[in-house]
């Protein structure tokens, strides 16, 4: 209830009622004087009658003012108890908070689920690859069954062709290796909030699954490489030539096998370069470059 509508109330108090012989009592209370000469008695008929009507008047205000108090008083404890049964409005901070931490857990798995969607895929774009090797490695088994069953083991041409079929393994699984290597980079640059390659290979051993596929199979010196520890004394075969770069630049080099002259680009694929394709450095980044004839 309103300040307003207390005071309302209060207007309308009804007029207090004397009690029932209030009057006849107070008028047998007064003693009147003992009757004077004529001549004052009309002037001071007045002054006489005034004590008792006083007296009337003060009984009267005192018995309003106590019924309006009682009746101030029951007013303010509807109030009181009207206020105390409203209900109290509920502090919706808590709620609010607890939503938006919600929302921002779903938009970072929403995130996280595109980032595993396009990892997916590019795995599933080397599953063929992976059947293509196969096949590669396939025929050049039976290449090579034809070949010692042609000729003899220590003849020139069955080493010749050996060499050739040992070395264009090695090329191929130097290959594979440098596809490994552009995938796991990319993988941290999507893992990370600034979208950027690692700076060194040993920043992706969460990536990697082995550092083997640091090793070109044509480099003896570090073929017993089988753990990080053993990585760290030796190295990598590869040249690491994009260190916080980023896939906005697809034909930066990021990696480079020397011995074989593969390389993988930062859009994850991978290039074999013949002799009149080169790396060089331009612009402060590392491309291939193609020889005028």
């Amino acid at each position: 209830m309103s300040n307003e509508q207390i005071e309302n109330a209060l207007r309308k108090a009804p007029t207090p009622q004397p009690p029932a012989g209030l009057e006849q009592r107070l008028v047998g209370q007064i003693q009147l004087p003992r009757a004077q000469r004529q001549q004052s008695g009309g002037r001071f008929s007045l002054f006489r009658w005034a004590p008792g009507f006083a007296t009337v008047l003060v009984v009267g205000v005192f018995a309003a003012v106590a019924m309006q108090q009682a009746q101030l008083t029951e007013l303010r404890e509807q109030t009181a108890s009207l206020r105390s049964a409203q209900p109290q409005p509920v502090d919706g901070a808590d709620d609010v908070a607890r939503l938006e931490q919600s929302l921002a857990a779903l938009q970072k798995q929403s995130t996280e689920l595109e980032a595993l969607k396009k990892e997916m895929a590019e795995i599933n774009a080397l599953i063929p690859e992976v059947q293509t090797l196969a096949t590669q490695n396939q025929r050049m088994r039976q290449e090579l069954a034809a070949l010692v069953a042609a000729a003899p083991e220590d003849s020139p041409e069955f080493r010749a062709a050996f060499a050739e079929a040992n070395d264009k393994a090695k090329r191929i699984k130097c290959v594979n290796n440098l596809k490994n290597v552009g995938l796991a980079a990319r993988i941290f640059a999507t893992d990370n909030a600034d979208s950027k390659f690692p700076q060194t290979f040993l920043s992706m051993t969460n990536e990697l699954s082995t550092p083997m596929v640091l090793v070109c199979p044509a480099d003896p010196s570090r073929e017993s490489i089988k753990t990080w520890e053993q990585y760290q004394a030796l190295g990598s075969s590869y040249d690491f030539l994009n260190p916080g770069g980023s896939e906005t630049m697809p034909q930066v080099v990021l990696a480079r096998c020397p011995i074989h002259n593969n390389v993988a680009l930062s859009d994850g694929s991978v290039q074999q370069l013949n002799d009149r394709r080169r790396v060089v450095q331009k612009d402060g980044v590392w491309v291939i470059s193609e020889e005028l004839q």
